[in-house]
């Protein structure tokens, strides 16, 4: 199927981060310290949010997904959307008790990476937690989510009258993924954050913004927490 659309004007779309109330957390290496069980945290998302942003993003009928299975519990991703294609291979961890769908799942986002998606989580250096033991077993603690720094840089934000740039729309996305998660709860986040903006600023989505209006907009943010 042909489509007026092209990688290049979708790549900031495909990459802006997720709501927070998308990004899940797991378990990376622990040690001991003082007496206490730290480890590290690594944010990622689910298969399926993946889906949600090429379907958003390009339209359901300009991607498609192909799985190859390599070896019990890896596989090989081709993702291909707008006729690019890039693959990747995932394999389930050691301690995933479906290791067949965990695999698949790691595939899939992996290849979606390679399109910018949720590639800004690998940059993430999130700091270490205090965990919790669960019978033999150590954990994040039940319903951990890091907290949003207390001071935000919009440096990168001067304050003339004109419209926002596609990369500095994708800092301010990430400055509302980290607020977002104290102001919005649910799990429509998104369309919530939207109809806030809206309510707010009388703005339907944040490229209408001027740079001034959205160093506003981020102060209000920034003065509920």
């Amino acid at each position: 199927m042909t489509t007026k659309l092209s990688l290049a004007e979708v790549a900031e779309k495909l990459k802006a981060p997720f709501p927070s109330g998308a990004e899940q957390y797991r378990l990376g290496p622990t040690w001991e310290r003082e007496g206490k069980m730290l480890g590290r945290a690594f944010a990622y998302i689910d298969a399926r949010a993946v889906f949600d942003r090429l379907d958003e993003t390009v339209g359901p009928d300009n991607w498609e997904s192909h799985l190859e299975r390599l070896a019990p519990g890896t596989f090989l991703c081709r993702l291909t959307v707008l006729g690019v294609t890039r693959s990747d291979v995932g394999t389930a961890g050691e301690h995933e008790k479906e290791k067949e769908k965990s695999g698949a799942s790691d595939a899939i986002k992996r290849a979606a990476v390679q399109f910018g998606i949720a590639r800004y989580l690998y940059q993430r250096d999130l700091p270490p937690v205090c965990l919790e033991k669960s019978g033999s077993e150590w954990s994040l603690p039940h319903g951990w989510r890091p907290k949003a720094p207390s001071n935000l840089n919009v440096s990168f934000i001067n304050t003339k009258e004109e419209p926002v740039t596609e990369g500095q729309v994708a800092k301010i996305a990430a400055l509302w993924g980290q607020l977002f998660g104290d102001v919005v709860r649910d799990v429509e986040a998104q369309r919530a954050a939207k109809e806030h903006l809206k309510e707010t600023t009388g703005r339907a989505s944040r490229q209408e913004l001027s740079k001034r209006e959205a160093i506003q907009y981020i102060n209000r943010l920034i003065q509920k927490k």
